[in-house]
């Protein structure tokens, strides 16, 4: 994986028998689940963007989701990535992708505009035929399986791996180039980052960028040229890599991003305080957990202080409501359920032990009930 090529280590599936066979499914139920993946995909959230537009996010639905997760296990977790893919890849994360242009001295910035939803059909089944070498009528019902009404989707447990090999007929030689001239490249999905910890490298920007662009065109992309995602950060001035300074001592996230997790803290303090809906609040308890524990990957001192206030607004929800909320736990039909749902109240013990002795209680009654269930 230490190199810089894209590499299929696995046999070539040849057929459409040996494809089913790999995914443990009949030919026929293959081929029926292809032609009918898009009744499987459903619109899961609606996320308005900066821009004034809506990102989609899908969830897929069984059949076709245990499909998906055996393809990506058993077929596409079997190529080598190259050196510089920093996403979905095990032991790497932004966080690495941040450190690995650290005191940098000059770095220079590229995005994809929707990213996901602009990557087609077309080059999905590329990807399957050119870099994984099966034959068209396999590619086809792979691509089929793989795509939302012709192109990736964000939510699909695919999409990301795909995005990663989307470009391998071109990105390889593109890192070379930076490679010749001691620079550093590196991409995170749709986040392109070049950098020199030696020197300026102004000289070289307008042709990283045309090759960039040219890689982008060749399978119908668009870059994302506003000035927060296409820009040239030098050390005379704030460089950030996902939000994450850089160009300093030690990584740091940036004054915007604690001031949202600053704003989320706070609405997290007026929902218990109204006596919000509980589930709401325990939602916006454990997004608010996430976020206090990315400043701490990103090496925030504030961190610390955020968790022990986040703790405390928790413990400060009204014992009632709370134990009313608590009798959902006997509802449960099956242990799977019991665990989702102690999992989810586990937050709530925190406001008193009286409140955790009726989760305690809760949890118990739940498994006589279902022990009551087993032997009848």
């Amino acid at each position: 994986m230490a190199n810089g090529e894209f590499t299929y280590t696995q046999k070539q599936i040849g057929s459409i028998r040996v494809l089913a066979k790999t995914l443990s499914i009949t030919e026929e139920e293959l081929i029926n689940l292809s032609n009918n993946s898009d009744k499987y995909y459903n619109i899961a959230k609606k996320v308005p963007k900066t821009d004034g537009t809506t990102r989609l996010t899908y969830k897929v639905s069984p059949p076709l989701r245990i499909i998906l997760d055996k393809i990506r296990t058993r077929i596409i977790k079997n190529v080598d990535l190259p050196y510089f893919i920093m996403a979905g890849v095990p032991n790497r994360s932004y966080i690495d992708n941040a450190l690995s242009h650290k005191n940098s001295i000059m770095v220079q910035s590229e995005d994809i505009t929707k990213f996901f939803d602009s990557i087609k059909s077309l080059y999905v089944f590329n990807v399957f035929k050119f870099l994984f070498k099966f034959p068209p009528i396999v590619a086809d019902v792979l691509t089929k399986l793989c795509t939302f009404k012709g192109s990736l989707v964000q939510g699909s447990p695919l999409s990301g791996d795909i995005a990663n090999l989307i470009f391998f007929e071109k990105e390889s030689k593109l890192a070379q180039l930076a490679k010749n001239l001691n620079l550093n490249y590196t991409r995170y999905y749709d986040d392109i980052y070049i950098s020199s910890k030696e020197k300026t490298f102004h000289e070289h920007v307008g042709k990283l960028r045309s090759k960039i662009y040219g890689m982008f065109a060749s399978i119908e992309v668009e870059p994302n040229k506003s000035p927060t995602k296409s820009r040239l950060m030098k050390s005379s001035e704030r460089i950030d890599v996902h939000d994450v300074t850089v160009n300093s001592h030690k990584l740091s996230p940036s004054k915007k991003r604690i001031s949202r997790v600053r704003f989320q803290i706070d609405k997290l303090r007026k929902d218990v305080l109204a006596n919000s809906n509980i589930e709401e609040i325990i939602t916006l308890y454990r997004s608010t957990i996430g976020q206090v524990n990315t400043l701490k990957a990103q090496g925030s001192p504030k961190y610390k202080k955020m968790l022990n206030e986040v703790n405390e607004i928790i413990s400060q929800i009204n014992p009632v409501l709370a134990k009313r909320y608590a009798r959902s736990i006997r509802k449960a039909k099956n242990q799977n359920e019991l665990n989702k749902i102690n999992q989810k109240v586990s937050p709530l013990k925190k406001i008193s032990p009286s409140v955790a002795g009726v989760i305690n209680a809760e949890i118990k009654t739940a498994k006589e009930k279902m022990k009551l269930r087993n032997c009848s």
